[in-house]
């Protein structure tokens, strides 16, 4: 997928309304960070500040992360976004080239 075809607001939702549900947020984060389960959920070191505990949540039946200490948290997008420093449209494009392969 090429940049120029994300020209309209419609279409790049219909590209995130596409990928987000193929995105796993247990799998997704862990690829960043380790997890451990706990109960339904799953706990890890919040990568966005000096963590010295698990105080990072991660809640698959809602599909949100959530930091106790630093107050970070969201979907899978808004994760990938943070970790990886980008744009939330970049993510996107390059999550859509991803799944076009």
């Amino acid at each position: 997928m090429k940049q120029k075809d994300v020209n309209t607001e419609d279409t790049f939702n219909e590209f995130i309304t596409k990928v987000k549900p193929k995105l796993d947020i247990v799998e997704t984060i862990s690829q960043y960070v380790y997890l451990k389960k706990d109960g339904n959920n799953y706990i890890g070191k919040c990568p966005f500040h000096n963590d010295d505990s698990l105080s990072m949540k991660v809640i698959p039946s809602k599909n949100v992360f959530k930091c106790k200490d630093c107050g970070v948290g969201g979907d899978v997008l808004n994760f990938l976004v943070r970790i990886k420093k980008s744009t939330y449209r970049d993510i996107i494009l390059g999550l859509v080239k991803e799944f076009e392969n």
